[in-house]
């Protein structure tokens, strides 16, 4: 059970690390990957039909094919992955058959993933005589999503972030902004102008 986890881990780190779209990710290549550059290229997406699974699929928009830097800790995970044997001869993510993974495979163990942490903590809670602390459901977006918002929260200009996620307009980007109003919040009580003024 563990080693069938693992492929997918690696995947959530990577979306976690990049903040590309789950087609994107699925539709990586080795040869997508330059180490020596230290850069992906996200040029393809995954699509899937009620029949077909297509993993070339050219991209949402003209702005989603770009160059993604590969930071140290992502270096790092790629290097990890590679050795593994959920690592493919051409795609990055693979699971048990060599096959590449699926949305509703990653669904799934998003899934399965919350209802075992969601049960282990049913059975805690009732040992403990408390209300149990759930996780909601999670999909894919969010690692997208919190990596977008960590950006944001961490002073990083818009327009990088735009080029990051592969926006075509800033306005898309604008979207992620609405949930930084803590960090809102924590620049008006210390850095507006006139918090030091003495009335």
């Amino acid at each position: 059970a563990t080693s069938k986890k693992h492929c997918f881990i690696d995947l959530y780190k990577f979306l976690l690390m990049t903040g590309v779209r789950i087609g994107e990710a699925l539709a990586l290549r080795w040869s997508d990957v330059d180490f020596e550059k230290r850069v992906i290229s996200i040029n393809k997406t995954f699509m899937q039909t009620v029949k077909v699974k297509k993993y070339n699929q050219t991209p949402k928009s003209k702005s989603s094919v770009r160059l993604m830097p590969i930071s140290d800790e992502l270096l790092e995970l790629l290097n990890f992955h590679k050795t593994t044997k959920f690592s493919g001869d051409d795609f990055v993510f693979v699971g048990k058959r060599k096959q590449p993974l699926s949305k509703n495979s990653v669904d799934r163990s998003l899934d399965n993933l919350i209802i075992g942490f969601n049960k282990k903590e049913e059975d805690l809670a009732q040992k403990e005589n408390r209300e149990p602390q759930f996780l909601p459901h999670i999909h894919p977006h969010m690692f997208r999503h919190t990596f977008a918002t960590s950006l944001l929260e961490a002073d990083v200009d818009i327009r990088y972030i735009q080029e990051m996620l592969g926006h075509s307009s800033i306005n898309v980007t604008q979207i992620y902004t609405h949930v930084t109003t803590a960090k809102q919040r924590e620049i008006l009580i210390n850095k507006h102008p006139r918090k030091d003024f003495k009335f």
